[in-house]
């Protein structure tokens, strides 16, 4: 497993769109990712329909462990494409990734989609990610 000792945070936001269930989207999110709660807004879409927005933090240990439980469920694919382009998905000290919900929501952890789930990993500074993503780059060999 993927590992960030430098990682200050996690942050997850989401959409759940009226014509979704809500909690299953919501349960299914917080455990693959796990996040235990999130603060919930309720917004109204172009066309004044209802959305709810979740958005969630977890922070150090439990950052970390939430951080390489995603990274290690990315196949080896994704996690190549993430790492060797890093700089396109990444400023200052923050990696931003966007996982496919409805995959999340099928119990798969993968990059993508147009209903995404976005993740922001806060490292302690940009040295700390330059460094993390040298560690990923050695245990691909």
């Amino acid at each position: 497993m993927y590992t960030a000792p430098e990682l200050k945070a996690l942050k997850a936001s989401f959409i759940v769109h009226a014509t979704e269930d809500e909690s299953k989207v919501a349960n299914a999110v917080g455990k693959a990712l796990g996040f235990r709660e999130f603060k919930v807004a309720s917004i109204r879409g172009h066309y004044g329909n209802p959305i709810r927005y979740y958005e969630g933090t977890v922070k150090g240990e439990e950052a970390s462990k939430a951080f390489g439980s995603i990274l290690s469920a990315l196949s080896e694919w994704e996690l190549e494409e993430l790492v060797g382009n890093y700089e396109r998905c990444s400023k200052g000290g923050h990696l931003y990734l966007r996982l496919d919900k409805q995959g999340l929501v099928s119990g798969r952890i993968g990059i993508g989609g147009e209903d995404v789930v976005r993740i922001e990993a806060i490292f302690r500074s940009r040295g700390a990610l330059r460094r993390w993503i040298e560690g990923v780059r050695r245990l691909q060999g």
